[in-house]
């Protein structure tokens, strides 16, 4: 999922970044992690959520997804996925 897209939709907004966690802003585009397998993701030191799993009621007990900037697992804006979206959105634009 990619930071503020779409719109009006369904994105990763209390996303593990320094920006968001002491200016409160968000950062528009970044590619975030996850889903992550629930077993990988129950072996990761240090997570901590600080507010209640709003995805609890879709957790299906084989992958994990959290909108908590405690979880640098499944929501921390990658530059090696943003980059390679970037790359693959301009290759699209460019045959329109």
């Amino acid at each position: 999922m990619f930071t503020m897209i779409p719109r009006g939709g369904e994105y990763p907004e209390d996303i593990h970044t320094s920006v968001w966690m002491k200016t409160g802003r968000q950062v528009p585009g970044g590619l975030v992690d996850g889903p992550l397998r629930k077993d990988i993701h129950d072996k990761q030191l240090g997570i901590a959520y600080g507010q209640p799993d709003e995805f609890a009621a879709v957790q299906n007990g084989v992958a994990v997804y959290g909108d908590d900037n405690g979880d640098y697992a499944t929501n921390e804006p990658t530059m090696d996925g943003t980059a390679d979206a970037l790359l693959m959105m301009a290759c699209w634009g460019a045959r329109n």
